[in-house]
């Protein structure tokens, strides 16, 4: 630790919750002096850090009232180096952590990279082949991280903020909230760090990025690329980054279907705790390769009695509608979900268990993957 540094206060936010509007917000009080660049990443390349306090320092401009200085770096979520610098280098420093649904902040990560031009494959292309893997140190070329669905995992990072710094200097606050009730979630920090509340006239949304264009070619990156670093930390070059934005706005937009999004409600719930697999039956199996999942088959065709009864025994959870596997599932033993739609109920079949439970609806494609995660969820507490 040393004091040689001024900031005292960070939102490591992750990528495209609303950092930006809420390090507006936050500049705004009186007691607040936020950094002039948003996003410094100082703490996470190494080639700013070795700069030592007194360019961290130069991101602020001094206030006679200020009592806090901060800085909001979307990477130090997720870089568990920078963490441990933080800690090191500040001195007691309060955490804002600004977090967003985990499938929209991922949905919007995706059309925020297309809008720069740095991405026009398909989401789920780009989630499958770029999921993971930020570093700081080696950034695209041009600007801008893949690394899709890393920061949206908030189970695996934000209890590194808490453990480090006490979860008495921590805050962690939603989109939503800064969505929904703005002034409220402003008070909640600034009565966070024993600030006066105070009102903030013109009210900042939080970024939503709308409808965006796939274009033919990174026209961003060929225009910016080529200007010096240190370039890259101005009004100028955001101002220039605007314009060819609003240019490049002009094209076909690109839509994330229905299909997709549930793909990455799935892939966000259970990536890291299940292997999820599926056993189709002789008319299912074109569309079963279209699942994000490992499709069991028996020499390119379904499986038999025998093998299905295996991989169910072999299996954590069965997720099936009310067909044949379902009430071998339950037979079996096996934990479970079964699906229903107007046909006949659980009661009537009597498939249901102890470890063996339903979802009805009137018309089975209208029951949601929430409706089945949270039954899921309940069964696996239990």
């Amino acid at each position: 630790m040393t004091a040689e540094y001024l900031c005292n206060l960070v939102v490591p936010g992750a990528a495209k919750s609303g950092t930006s509007s809420l390090h507006e917000a936050l500049n705004k009080h009186p007691e607040i002096c936020m950094s002039e660049i948003k996003e410094p990443h100082y703490f996470c390349r190494l080639g700013k850090y070795a700069q030592g306090s007194s360019y961290h320092n130069s991101l602020f401009t001094a206030e006679e009232t200020a009592k806090f200085f901060g800085e909001s770096s979307t990477g130090y979520l997720i870089w568990p180096s920078a963490i441990e610098k933080i800690s090191r280098d500040l001195a007691n420093p309060k955490i804002l952590l600004l977090l967003r649904h985990p499938v929209s902040r991922t949905i919007s990560h995706y059309k925020w990279r297309v809008k720069l031009g740095l991405e026009n494959r398909p989401i789920m292309t780009a989630v499958e082949a770029n999921g993971y893997g930020y570093d700081p140190e080696k950034p695209e070329k041009g600007y801008g991280y893949m690394s899709y669905l890393q920061f949206s995992e908030y189970s695996k990072y934000c209890p590194m903020w808490t453990e480090k710094f006490g979860k008495e200097n921590c805050l962690i606050i939603t989109t939503d909230d800064l969505n929904t009730n703005f002034q409220k979630t402003m008070s909640r920090c600034f009565s966070f760090l024993c600030l006066d509340d105070f009102t903030i006239k013109d009210e900042v949304k939080a970024n939503q990025t709308k409808s965006l264009a796939v274009r033919p070619k990174p026209f961003m990156t060929k225009i910016m690329s080529p200007l010096p670093a240190n370039l890259k930390d101005t009004p100028l070059y955001r101002n220039i980054r605007n314009s060819i934005l609003s240019i490049q706005s002009r094209h076909k937009p690109i839509n994330v279907s229905d299909s997709d999004i549930k793909r990455l409600e799935i892939k966000n719930k259970f990536q890291n705790q299940f292997k999820i697999v599926v056993a189709p039956g002789p008319s299912e199996i074109i569309d079963a390769n279209e699942i994000n999942a490992i499709c069991i088959l028996n020499n390119g065709g379904a499986l038999d009695i025998s093998q299905l009864s295996s991989l169910i025994n072999d299996s954590s959870f069965v997720i099936a509608n009310d067909t044949g596997p379902a009430h071998m599932a339950a037979h079996l033993n096996a934990k479970g979900i079964t699906l229903f739609g107007s046909h006949t109920t659980a009661y009537k079949v009597s498939i249901e268990t102890d470890n063996f439970k339903s979802v009805q609806s009137s018309d089975i494609n209208k029951i949601t993957p929430k409706t089945v995660f949270e039954k899921f969820d309940k069964m696996i507490k239990l």
